[in-house]
């Protein structure tokens, strides 16, 4: 799981425009988002992935990691939508704020996912060195 990222949608949510680079940088964003997730699936779910791991070592977590998984595939689902609705409107300046809206909410989300998959993998390792719940 990428932890140490600070997204750019937040920064493009902020500060809305309707020129043409700034649909780019949401687009080129909204890939990086994609290309985030899909590493984290690839580094947490692996054989030795961190939340694979971490429901071993603590079994309790099981429900957790899932909904956990079941986020960032909403999210990845999100931002794949989000991405082809800006190749649609990219330009219309009537559409910057519902987007600069979506983008929020989606740089939060992703916080907030990131915040839980760290929340999730620490207390994997407290349990496995405490020993108990």
């Amino acid at each position: 799981m990428s932890t140490g990222h600070i997204t750019d949608l937040d920064s493009r949510a902020a500060d809305p425009h309707a020129g043409g680079s700034s649909w780019l940088a949401v687009s080129r964003g909204l890939d990086a988002l994609m290309e985030r997730l899909a590493a984290d699936e690839f580094v947490d779910e692996g054989p030795c992935g961190d939340v694979t791991e971490a429901v071993v070592s603590a079994p309790f977590l099981a429900p957790r990691a899932a909904k956990l998984c079941q986020q960032r595939m909403e999210m990845m689902e999100r931002a794949r939508d989000l991405r082809r609705r800006v190749s649609v409107a990219a330009g219309n300046p009537d559409e910057v704020q519902e987007f600069a809206m979506e983008l929020s909410d989606l740089a939060r989300e992703e916080a907030d996912y990131r915040v839980r998959a760290r929340d999730l993998v620490w207390d994997s390792v407290t349990q496995d060195i405490g020993g108990e719940r």
